[in-house]
């Protein structure tokens, strides 16, 4: 097992436990993976707060439509909005 997935199960381990994560990354197949409520910033501002799918699902800004376009997926069906530009 890498490094990476050692870290992933440890932290879904204390997820499942009922432990609060703080998670900042750029890997939004990662984020949906393992948030409940998602907060995107731009600007130093956060922009879009709330439930993962609701967030996922209706995004509001233009910046976390940007975002969501630009990141690469590994999952089809994660790819759902067109690249800007």
């Amino acid at each position: 097992m890498g490094a990476t997935a050692f870290v992933h199960n440890r932290l879904m381990e204390l997820r499942n436990a009922g432990g609060a994560i703080l998670l900042i990354s750029e890997d939004l197949d990662e984020l949906l993976k393992m948030s409940d409520r998602i907060a995107v910033m731009y600007l130093g501002q956060v922009v879009e707060l709330g439930p993962r799918d609701a967030v996922w699902h209706r995004t509001l800004h233009p910046y976390t439509r940007a975002l969501m376009a630009a990141a690469p997926s590994s999952h089809p069906a994660n790819r759902r909005l067109p690249r800007i530009g």
